[in-house]
């Protein structure tokens, strides 16, 4: 399948796009992760999984502007991805930034808390661990105004598109670029 009469197969653009952010987290390249995903989202189809939500995250990470990690996770929450699991990924990657970055334990644990009961095997330990750190900061925490909103809930923009499964995806599998992503939503060695 072909965008124009002088384009590539959509399927090579979207390699194209992929490996474009996969060059930019490794250099630590927030700008260009965020542009690379705009094209991978556009040109592989891949706004109903996990993995570009998370690269936005990263890359927004990478730039400091760590209310625009939480955002970037939001809206795939909100419009984009709808399986349970996958759900549960995009939570844990929310809270993490808000516990970690935000320094917000007591909002970082309605997400920990709602990622738990659909989150994939491989995500667990994370999870676990996590939860327990959380609830220990959130009992000491001095933190009294949230620093977001809490996690928004599915709202889907096309209901065709949203309730179409994505091309070769299982719920819950571990996201596409998860090596490259996980270091920056778990930090503390903060970009």
């Amino acid at each position: 399948m072909s965008i124009g009469p002088d384009a590539q197969p959509v399927d090579e653009l979207a390699v194209q796009c992929r490996l474009r952010v996969a060059e930019a987290l490794a250099a630590r390249d927030g700008y260009g992760a965020y542009v690379a995903t705009k094209g991978w989202v556009t040109h592989g189809g891949v706004a109903r999984v996990p993995a570009p939500w998370l690269v936005h995250a990263a890359g927004a990470l990478l730039q400091r502007q760590l209310r625009t990690a939480v955002h970037a996770l939001d809206l795939g929450l909100q419009h984009w991805v709808q399986a349970a699991p996958d759900r549960s990924i995009l939570l844990w990657a929310r809270g993490s930034v808000i516990m970690r970055y935000l320094a917000d334990p007591k909002t970082a644990l309605a997400d920990f808390s709602a990622a738990g009961p659909d989150a994939p095997r491989w995500l667990l330990d994370h999870l676990d661990g996590d939860l327990t750190q959380c609830q220990a900061a959130a009992l000491i925490s001095r933190k009294r105004k949230p620093s977001v909103a809490p996690a928004p809930a599915w709202r889907p923009r096309d209901t065709a598109v949203a309730n179409s499964p994505p091309h070769g995806h299982r719920p819950g599998q571990e996201p596409e670029l998860w090596a490259a992503v996980e270091p920056l939503l778990i930090g503390p060695d903060r970009p």
